[in-house]
Parts: C-alpha cells; structure tokens; sequence
C-alpha cells in the first residue's frame, strides 16, 4: 500500500468513525470487494449496518443485500424485505427489482404476484427496461389468474437470464422438483451453480444434496461437501444439515458426532425442521450429547409444527411412551395422524394399531385396517424406489 493510499484510508476511517454514512458506506465497500485494505465481510457489514442506520439509500439497499446472503446476524427474511421497502419507497429502482425478485421467488406462502408486480411497475416507470419486460410477463400473472404456472415459470426464467441470483435458484427448485415441468436434476444443477456463483448460499445446499444422492450424475460426496461446507460458511442451514449428516454417517468425512451435533444445532436454531428432528434423535438417543428427552421433545415439537413428518412421528413416539413429557394416547394420535397423511408409514402403522386396540381413540376396525393398508403400499413403494 503506497503512502498516499494509507492517507486516504485513514481519511475515510476518521471520517466513517465521526458518523458521516457516506464514509460508513465507502469503508463497507472497500473491506467487502478488498479494495486497499484486505477482504473482511464482518467489517463491510458493520459500517454498511452503520451508514444504513443513518438511512443512506445505497447503504440500506446493500445491507438488505447483505442480510439476504447469511452475512451478519441470521437471516431474517421479513426484516430483509422491510430494509429494501424502505429504500424502494424512496424511489431506488435496484431495491425496487429487488423486492420484486424476493416476492416472485420466495416458495409457499410468501410467494405474492401482485406485490411483484408493483414493484416491477414502479422499477418501470421509472424507465427500468428489464423491469418492464418483468410486468409484461406478469401481466396475465396478476390479472385473474394468479395460479399461471406457465407465466410464472417464463419470469423467473427471464430474470435468472438476466443473472438475478434469487430467480437462479428457483428456476433450479422448478426443475429439481418438476412441479411445472419435467423433473430434470441436471438442469437444475447448473442453475444452482450459476445461482451459488452469484452470491446464493441456499443453492450451495441443493446443488450439495444432488452430488450427494447423486441426482443428475454420479454421487459424488467430495462434491456435496465442498457445496455444504460452502453453503454454511454463507450461512444456509440446509447446507449445514447436509454436512451434519455427511460426519452423522460418516460419508465422505470421518465420523464424528460431536461435529454432528454442532452443525445439527445451528441449523435448527436458524429454523430447519430437518436438522430441528435429528437434534432431537441426537438428544433422544444421547448420541454427540448427553441424553435429554425433555430438551428432544423441544426440538421435535418445533420440528412437527412446521409440517416435518419425522418430526412429527418422533414427537407422537414421545407421548406414546411418555419420554420427555407426560405420557398422552390422544395427542399420540393426533401426531400420528399429522405424519400418517404425509406418507410416514410408521406412523400409518402406529396410527392403524391405535385405531384396532382403541388407544388413545375409540375403537374403528375400518379406519385401523384403512392406515394397515396404506401403511403396506407406502412401505412396497419406498422398497420399489432402493431397487
């Protein structure tokens, strides 16, 4: 670093320390790109969380950008959101094509066509023309038809062209899970990597869970965990289950459950229903950790109740036997039943011995035999899938 350099470094620090957030934002930009000074993503996110603080525009879009990759605290998409809102409202169209992309892209029921497709408007009025080519596509989208698959599959297919990283990694979900075309794994692949590429750790997961069940090639478990290992560096708590499962099995790493337990835990307490089940397996079964039912039936129950169906079975396991909570047929059942109806067939079976014996709901040999049945049929498919 040259004499004048260190100069003007320590001109912007002095300056970003006397709390002017155009100095904050310009110290955050040059630790997160290395520029003079070495790469340093926690110290870009502190002065970027400084300038914004202060309600610079560019420092709120990039914070929003920021929280959006896993860096800083754990991510919190509505907080995300609101960042960008701020900065959308005063006119800024990349937080306006932001807020579009998070609104088109996000799975379930955050997903919102017409918040979409405002944002996208407002991008275009004010003369964005990729923004304009995203409300012509969603046009129909919002006008009636919410449900348009086809259109909904054509913009994201447009934005992930364009390189939005967001837009990348659900056209891979798309092709992964064949819900509006055929399920093709490779394809998807190469959008997770393009999407990983560009900064979205949560593609770093999937496109670590196809090499690992070697989905659109060979299984490949060096592959899948350099992809994990990448995505919970970013952050992801998919990606971290992953490798938690890698050192659980001893796949590709050496065995360790300690490891396990570790990467297992921090998933779950960034919400993963999976890896909030096997913390609970783990703590069950006083595997990495000491044995505790009661701290398992925690992670179980919050497992369960965001629709995981192993969870859900391990949890009516621990009221059936009373393990970690007093001991209670009816929410057995009711557990049972939750996990049954995904498909679970251990707990079909469970939930048909509880309708034939009459535990925990009155006796009704019709539905006892209905549970029997479907157990069988769930149990020869999954034996058909290993062949």
């Amino acid at each position: 670093m040259t004499k004048d350099v260190e100069i003007t470094l320590r001109e912007i620090k002095l300056t970003a320390e006397s709390g002017d957030p155009e100095a904050q934002l310009k110290l955050a930009k040059m630790y997160m790109e290395g520029d003079g000074v070495p790469k340093d993503d926690r110290l870009a996110y502190e002065w970027c969380k400084k300038s914004a603080a202060e309600r610079n525009l560019d420092a709120l879009l990039l914070f929003g950008e920021m929280r959006g990759r896993g860096m800083g605290e754990a991510a919190d998409e509505e907080r995300i959101m609101n960042v960008f809102a701020t900065v959308a409202e005063n006119g800024h169209v990349n937080a306006q094509l932001s807020l579009g992309l998070m609104c088109l892209g996000e799975d379930g029921p955050n997903q919102d066509f017409d918040a979409a497709y405002k944002w996208f408007k407002k991008a275009a009025e004010l003369g964005d023309v990729f923004a304009g080519e995203m409300v012509r596509n969603l046009f129909f989208v919002c006008d009636g038809n919410p449900k348009d698959g086809e259109r909904a599959l054509q913009t994201c297919k447009a934005a992930a062209g364009k390189g939005h990283p967001r837009a990348q990694y659900h056209l891979g979900r798309i092709f992964e899970k064949g819900e509006l075309l055929h399920r093709n794994p490779g394809v998807a692949a190469k959008w997770y990597k393009l999407a990983a590429e560009n900064g979205e750790a949560r593609a770093q997961g999937r496109l670590g869970y196809l090499h690992y069940l070697g989905e659109g090639g060979s299984r490949d478990l060096e592959a899948a965990r350099k992809c994990f290992s990448k995505g919970a560096e970013g952050g992801d708590a998919e990606s971290m289950c992953g490798l938690a499962t890698m050192f659980y099995k001893g796949e590709g790493v050496p065995k360790d459950m300690g490891k396990a337990h570790e990467l297992f835990k921090m998933a779950a307490e960034k919400g993963n229903p999976m890896a909030q089940n096997e913390l609970g397996l783990m703590l069950c079964f006083g595997q990495g950790v000491s044995l505790n039912m009661k701290e398992a039936v925690k992670w179980f129950l919050l497992s369960a109740g965001q629709g995981n169906h192993m969870g859900q079975f391990n949890l009516a396991m621990r009221y059936d036997l009373g393990e970690g909570v007093p001991q209670n047929k009816s929410l057995a059942v009711k557990w049972y039943r939750e996990s049954a109806k995904q498909g679970n067939h251990l707990a079909q079976k469970n939930l048909s011995l509880k309708y034939l014996t009459g535990e925990g709901v009155p006796v009704d040999p019709a539905e006892g035999v209905y549970w029997l049945k479907e157990a069988q049929k769930t149990k020869s498919s999954i034996e058909k899938k290993k062949k």
